[in-house]
């Protein structure tokens, strides 16, 4: 196809685009030919959730207007491209420049849950956009390259003014750990955080930073770095297997979201810096690290052989770390009474002290799964991660597997912290339960 034809002037009489933005550009493109990509963000998935079946479409239709270093895109309803020989410049919708963007919907976009237990609903809106992706030659994200920086400090300021509200305005009252602050430093407040389970317009804090933002830039960024590999190295099955593998395990989080209610997330970390800025930016940074790794370090000896067990024994580890935590799930639900492995859940009770001074029960298991070790879930987080970063083995065991090293030292540590917990809140009761199962997480060795 000759470069005239492919510079087709569309004029938007032709077919009613449905949004158009105008974005500016931090580089000028004076004598490029340019070739515009429009991305969308899935935490605004809800603005555009009346573009379904757009991925089905076979033509696409964009028009460029440049002007010094500003770029106007009109779009028909696939998020195609009109190819221009030259540069390209990736443009994306982000919180940064989403108030210059006009849109022109014609359906009636979908409500949305206004409850917590939105996860899958959540998930499924973001999957409508992901799937725009799959435009051919697209997608290195414009904005985390331009504006991921000042996403950065936002954090931090966002973890300050937490604090602040933690000690002038907090949401709840009674916790001794909130309400007496003397003897804690102003910086061990920011990092630890003030406030269990803040609340901003009805919105909880934890599950804004940790589920929404968190999880879902994770899996965001992890497909844009796939989809970039497959456009600059071409289809690698290492990579491909790395990003379905992480796709399910996230699709399986947002399944289960109302079990990670239970976690210590969000029942012992306060709202501060070592939760919700590791959310907002640890996880969009450093978990995402292995499938940026592959992009610079492509294996032209990657093939489906090795991919295949990979995405096998990956899945299969996924799997068996769901059903684990369904079933300490299911028995909290049954406040005991349920079958585990076809027969009776065995238990111990135990009593503890609220911080009202009220005497309460409760149940811990000691079968199933958990009657092997005190935390087996753990055991298949570290798996899965250490098979999904197998792809990215490079000859150095460093870089592509820094994610499953922090998360050894993650989850050890965490088991440490429960055990300081609950020896604390159950005293007699929690060295019982030591002693009907005795290991954290491998038996006869931790």
């Amino acid at each position: 196809m000759s470069q005239q034809s492919k510079k087709r002037d569309i004029s938007p009489s032709q077919e009613l685009p449905n949004f158009i933005c105008s974005i500016k550009l931090p580089f000028p493109l004076e004598g490029s030919n340019v070739r515009c990509i429009l991305v969308l963000h899935p935490t605004f998935g809800h603005v555009f959730s009346s573009l379904q079946g757009a991925q089905t479409k076979v033509k696409s239709q964009i028009h460029a207007v440049r002007k010094d270093n500003e770029v106007q895109v009109l779009c028909s309803h696939y998020m195609g491209h009109q190819i221009a020989n030259g540069a390209t410049v990736y443009v994306g919708i982000h919180p940064s420049n989403i108030s210059i963007v006009k849109l022109k919907m014609n359906k009636d976009r979908k409500k949305r849950l206004n409850c917590r237990d939105n996860g899958r609903t959540a998930a499924t809106d973001g999957d409508k956009i992901w799937g725009l992706f799959f435009a051919w030659k697209i997608v290195i994200l414009f904005f985390i390259w331009a504006y991921l920086s000042i996403f950065l400090y936002n954090a931090l300021v966002f973890v300050g003014w937490l604090m602040q509200k933690g000690i002038s305005n907090p949401e709840a009252k009674g916790d001794p750990e909130q309400d007496n602050l003397e003897g804690y430093s102003l910086q061990y407040l920011y990092y630890r955080g003030i406030e269990l389970h803040p609340r901003i317009y009805g919105v909880d804090v934890k599950q804004l930073t940790n589920c929404r933002i968190g999880m879902m830039g994770w899996a965001l960024l992890v497909i844009a770095f796939t989809v970039a590999n497959i456009q600059l190295n071409g289809l690698q099955p290492g990579p491909l297997a790395h990003a379905i593998l992480i796709s399910i395990y996230l699709f399986k989080f947002f399944y289960w979201e109302t079990g990670y209610f239970n976690t210590l997330d969000i029942t012992l970390d306060r709202a501060g810096y070592y939760l919700c800025w590791g959310c907002l930016v640890w996880v969009q940074c450093f978990y995402t690290f292995t499938a940026y790794y592959m992009v610079s370090r492509p294996d032209k000896r990657d093939n489906w052989y090795e991919a295949f067990p990979v995405l096998f024994f990956g899945t299969l580890s996924i799997l068996f770390n769901y059903i684990t935590d369904r079933q300490k799930e299911k028995f909290r639900q049954s406040k005991g009474k349920c079958f585990i492995w076809n027969r009776p859940a065995k238990k111990i009770d135990v009593e503890y002290i609220d911080h009202n001074g009220l005497k309460r029960r409760n149940t811990l298991l000691t079968s199933g799964y958990w009657g092997i070790v005190r935390h087996l879930n753990y055991v298949f987080e570290l798996l899965t991660a250490l098979i999904w970063s197998i792809p990215a083995y490079r000859g150095s065991f460093i870089l592509p597997f820094a994610y499953f090293f922090f998360l050894v030292i993650l989850l050890v540590h965490r088991t440490i912290r429960d055990d300081e917990k609950c020896e604390k809140k159950y005293g007699e009761g929690w060295r019982r339960y030591k002693a009907a199962v005795p290991y954290k997480m491998i038996p006869y060795i931790y």
